[in-house]
């Protein structure tokens, strides 16, 4: 390549590019030397020429550290065009824009993009050194990555497996969220498949023992134990090739007497004694826990006859609640003129063998997140609950009451429904009719744990329609959905078989 440039006298002469190398390298020509070429409309310093930019970096001092740093600043902040499908000019956009359109597949490796770097002629986007290696990291992220859907059942992808963990741990996503690559037939739930089942279950650790994901997404060898009790010992590795693992014994079960549980024992309860008027005496030392289905976590103990037998258990979330309580509450009166004890709870085995409870995976679930809402607290200190955000109401209307306009009837009850619950408690993330529920069954999924707990506070043992409501939190596994029962499927079929015949057609 042949080009005009600017001598020191301002004449100016013509040179093949071997001898511009050369001048440059004896110091005849610097970053900032006028230059021009055939089919450029003007000219300018052989700075902005990619063919020199390197060589002066090596022999100009003007190119010092801090004028590529400078360099470097400028070209992040150039404009960028690019020519679409239609051929329209796009733009103009900055660098991180065009990376993230060949991300999205907007921008491809023969589209032609353009800024001020480039000279005056247009570039295929695949030739382009500052971005031609993004097509390599989106093809990477394409084969290897993974879509999801979001709450909205919004598409989500592609991407590795490392930001799917960052969401779950977020709770952005869930186990339940739907996820689909290449390859897969069906989108499927994240908690059935192998390698994302373990992410679910990593983001449910607490945050010192959880596995941090490496960059690229998966933790084969890169994996990392953040917690103590990785151990140097007894790793997969260690084992020697071919030796089989000897498999370990399945222990029984067997009785173990628990020293530090947050339980205390009550005596000297009067025999008429409720469990609402326990927990109301026994709160003032801490959070009671709370059963699956049961509300609190209280026992009273009976008799052969069914009578309490003045006797009972109460169960704190935290252990710090137990000293409190037989500090606060023992000899304590719990009515006028009765008093109570209240001491550690001991637990001692019953019969000759012993039973393990047994808890499913969603009972845990629920439990463990049970707790969590109870004690979680926000950054600035006001008692705003974390935890779950979807309520149950029930008998908020009879099947009956529908019969006459199905459709009419439950898309005014939703309307009417969902309107008082949004404006007393908060916003609604979702409001399900159970259609055909004989309890009247309503979810409503909302967009804060508080306001969940707010619509509980306000709807529970409300009056609606002169029937008594029962609002509590949604126990994560039973399912109100009923069927079409064989009379509503019968009506149904008349009223077809009706409008097929012009039975019901007003016009004939």
């Amino acid at each position: 390549m042949s080009m005009f440039y600017v001598n020191k006298d301002e004449s100016r002469s013509m040179m093949h590019e071997r001898a511009i190398v050369a001048e440059i390298s004896s110091g005849e020509i610097t970053a900032q030397t006028m230059v021009w070429s055939d089919g450029w409309p003007k000219w300018k310093p052989i700075g902005e020429v990619d063919n020199f930019k390197s060589i002066l970096a090596e022999h100009d001092p003007s190119l010092s550290a801090t004028a590529a740093a400078r360099q470097s600043v400028e070209k992040a902040a150039e404009k960028w065009y690019y020519i679409d499908e239609k051929q329209a000019q796009m733009g103009p956009f900055e660098v991180s824009i065009i990376r993230s359109l060949i991300g999205n597949g907007t921008v491809k490796t023969n589209t032609l993009v353009w800024c001020p770097s480039l000279s005056d002629t247009w570039a295929k986007a695949g030739e382009v050194d500052d971005i031609k290696h993004v097509f390599a990291d989106a093809k990477k992220q394409k084969n290897d990555g993974w879509f999801y859907t979001d709450k909205y059942r919004a598409q989500k992808g592609p991407v590795l497996e490392g930001v799917l963990s960052q969401l779950l741990v977020s709770k952005d996503i869930t186990e339940d969220t739907l996820v689909w690559k290449e390859g897969m037939r069906d989108w499927l739930p994240l908690k059935d498949i192998p390698s994302l089942a373990t992410l679910a279950l990593n983001a449910l650790l607490p945050p010192e023992a959880r596995v941090e994901m490496g960059e690229a997404g998966s933790n084969g060898g890169d994996a990392k134990i953040s917690g103590s009790g990785g151990g140097e010992k007894g790793g997969a590795g260690d084992e020697k090739v071919g030796q089989k693992r000897k498999r370990k014994k399945k222990k029984n079960k067997k009785w173990k007497k628990f020293e530090n549980t947050p339980h205390v024992y009550v005596t000297g309860l009067p025999k008429d004694v409720t469990r609402d008027e326990i927990h109301d005496h026994f709160k003032k030392a801490g959070i009671i826990d709370t059963a699956l289905d049961k509300g609190p976590k209280i026992k009273i103990y009976m008799d052969k006859t069914g009578k309490p037998k003045g006797d009972g258990l109460v169960s704190y979330m935290k252990m710090d609640s137990v000293p409190l309580a037989i500090e606060l509450l023992n000899d304590s009166q719990f009515r006028p003129g009765i008093t109570i004890k209240v001491s550690k709870a001991e637990f001692q085995q019953k019969g000759d063998k012993f039973i393990e409870k047994k808890l499913t995976k969603t009972d845990l679930k629920f439990k463990r997140f049970k707790k969590q809402q109870a004690l979680d607290w926000d950054e600035d200190g006001v008692n705003q609950i974390k935890g779950f955000r979807i309520v149950v109401l029930k008998h908020m209307f009879t099947p009956e009451e529908a019969k006459p306009d199905k459709e009419k009837f439950y898309r005014e009850l939703e309307a009417e429904v969902g309107s008082e619950i949004e404006s007393k408690c908060g916003d609604i993330d979702k409001l399900t009719v159970f259609e055909n529920n004989p309890d009247g069954v309503i979810a409503v999924k909302f967009k804060s744990g508080q306001a969940a707990a707010e619509c509980i506070k306000v709807m529970h043992n409300r009056y609606f329609g002169q029937r008594k409501i029962e609002c509590v939190y949604f126990d994560g596994k039973t399912n109100y959905k009923v069927g079409e029962s064989a009379e509503d499927l019968k009506e149904r079929e008349e009223a077809y078989s009706k409008w097929m015949m012009g039975e019901g057609d007003s016009k004939s």
